[in-house]
């Protein structure tokens, strides 16, 4: 479909996906997905997915302050990774999976020690895990980041393995 799937374009103040009273673009994809979303609000009445997203929106609300105020002006006051350790934590979590960017090592090992002082064990896997070589999708040495050079490429089905298989125990 030539008009669908760019939600990222909406200018809308009042939209059809936040409010019943709300309008939509003809791009709108709550719209054009109805039997796709119905299928997935059906998901949500799993006992553990509706935990789940329960626990996920009460955490999204406890970042916010003045709540209360009207008008409300949405102001959040946790930074993001607070926001992960608290929502592990009602969610009884005991080991969490970070998947990570090569180009943010750096940032991932802080991630990793932050997690771990809070009592989390840390699964981690880089992009590149399982070195897949970029030859194997057909790339030739041109079209490279390094060019000339062997060069794995970013493996997010690899990481997700990697990281379901961690988690679900060997």
């Amino acid at each position: 479909m030539e008009n669908s799937g760019k939600c990222a374009l909406c200018q809308l103040k009042m939209r059809i996906c936040c409010s019943e009273e709300g309008r939509a673009p003809t791009f709108c994809s709550t719209l054009l997905y109805a039997a796709a979303l119905a299928k997935a609000r059906e998901e949500y009445q799993k006992p553990e997915i509706k935990e789940f997203a329960r626990q996920a929106s009460l955490q999204e609300a406890e970042c916010y302050i003045n709540r209360a105020s009207e008008p409300f002006f949405p102001y959040p006051v946790k930074p993001r990774l607070q926001e992960t350790i608290e929502f592990s934590r009602k969610m009884k979590y005991k080991k969490l999976g970070l998947a990570f960017c090569m180009g943010l090592r750096y940032e991932a090992s802080i991630m990793n020690e932050i997690l771990q002082n809070h009592g989390f064990e840390v699964i981690s896997v880089m992009c590149k895990v399982g070195g897949v070589e970029k030859n194997e999708l057909g790339l030739n040495n041109q079209e490279k980041v390094h060019i000339g050079a062997d060069e794995t490429m970013c493996n997010p089905i690899g990481q997700a393995k990697v990281l379901n298989q961690e988690m679900m125990g060997k």
